[in-house]
């Protein structure tokens, strides 16, 4: 991994935790000085314990372990995760000889050290609220990953639409212009806008509370069910027979419900079967222009698979102009552009059929990664650009397996 320079935010929250106890006097730790007993205790009946008992837990930014204290007796496992180090020492101190306790110092970037689907439950109180809303929408994604299908997730927020938030905004606002924004500021948002994040992140059932806190708001959500896909055993031996990979790591058009899916409508984008010549392939289906995006730790030896395709009756149908296929890969703040390929069967016939594709990913083992699949129209107008990805995969090759064929 890349070395990372400090976030604002690691900054303000080592610096708090160091002078707490002359910014707090009469408090016996850290985070005693927001709310009162009497709301982290309602927080805590009606948000948190109804998913934490048996469960696998993780805590984004725990500070001093005022809600890990009443987590941690309850639940199977805790993960406190956190970009200040200073933090997570004063809530290893307080739960000190739990080993159901794992702390984590992480870049502010993603949490790459919890694996894909091992956590039951997910929250988070007092410290989204600081958040930039690019930082809640990457943290949601990373949630996302983390959970497993059915698992839950609670947030707390900070709203503009309320009169406490509206006249904090209105005191800070000339404090907080350009970069001389504070570290530990309030970043308000609508509960509208996190309803907006929390569905194109894919969540469900989503449950908004504005009544309990004054100033703020408190979201609560579900990972979806993944429903059985009867093609996918077939599908993967296809896809290993295709590559001659170890194993199938990670099926995206299993995962299609839950990918981060960016086109005009939501017609553009959906599980389909194209058959070229008898080469018959499941086919995400992403009428240019769409973005798919997908989270994952990225394992040892991995590569990214597939092929890229015209649909067969694409010409026939009026098809110009051609369409160009690109995959992004995004790992933290940097854009790594892996593939860019244009095609347009109705002038060239070369360009029909399929285009298979292998990528290495081991630059990044260990990491995690948003990647994105993008078709976008080459020219002229989008009508019948029916294009689409054949059997996107991540697999993982064998030790021995060296080779990668880039398109």
């Amino acid at each position: 991994m890349s070395q990372q320079q400090a976030t604002r935010y690691e900054n303000a929250w080592d610096e708090y935790s160091r002078a707490w106890e002359n910014l707090a006097p009469g408090h016996s730790a850290l985070g005693e000085e927001w709310g009162t007993t009497q709301l982290s205790t309602q927080i805590f009946e009606k948000f948190l314990l109804p998913h934490v008992t048996g469960a696998r837990v993780l805590e984004i930014g725990p500070g001093g372990g005022k809600y890990s204290a009443l987590v941690a007796p309850r639940c199977a496992t805790l993960t406190c995760v956190d970009v200040s180090q200073e933090m997570l020492n004063r809530v290893a101190k307080r739960l000190e000889g739990d080993t159901k306790l794992r702390t984590i110092k992480v870049d502010g970037m993603d949490v790459h050290q919890v694996a894909d689907e091992s956590i039951d439950f997910a929250f988070s109180i007092d410290v989204f609220v600081h958040l930039d809303l690019e930082d809640v929408y990457a943290y949601l994604r990373e949630m996302h990953r983390m959970l497993i299908p059915g698992g839950h997730i609670v947030l707390h927020l900070a709203s503009l639409m309320s009169r406490d938030g509206w006249d904090l905004f209105h005191r800070e606002a000339d404090q907080n212009r350009a970069q001389f924004k504070q570290g530990g500021r309030i970043n308000l948002i609508s509960p509208e806008m996190a309803r907006r994040l929390f569905e194109k992140v894919r969540f469900e059932e989503l449950e908004i509370d504005t009544e309990l806190i004054g100033r703020d708001f408190i979201v609560r959500a579900r990972k979806p069910l993944r429903t059985a896909d009867p093609a996918a055993p077939a599908r993967r031996e296809r896809i290993l027979a295709r590559t001659s990979a170890a194993a199938l790591h990670l099926d995206l058009l299993e995962r299609l419900p839950h990918a981060v899916i960016s086109p005009p409508t939501d017609l553009y984008v959906a599980h389909d079967t194209y058959d070229w010549d008898g080469d018959r392939r499941d086919a995400l289906f992403a009428h240019a222009p769409a973005r798919v995006g997908y989270q994952f730790v990225v394992p040892e030896r991995a590569k990214l698979c597939g092929a890229y395709a015209y649909h067969p009756g694409a010409v026939a149908a009026g098809a110009r102009g051609g369409v160009n296929f690109a995959i992004e890969i995004i790992h933290g703040q940097t854009r790594h552009h892996v593939l860019a390929r244009r095609i347009d069967p109705a002038v060239e016939p070369t360009d029909r059929g399929w285009h298979d594709f292998e990528l290495d990913l081991s630059l990044w083992s260990g990491e995690a990664l948003f990647v994105v699949l993008e078709t976008a129209p080459g020219s002229g107008s989008n009508e019948f650009k029916w294009s689409c990805w054949g059997e996107p995969a991540i697999v993982v090759c064998a030790a021995s397996d060296a080779a990668v064929t880039h398109p």
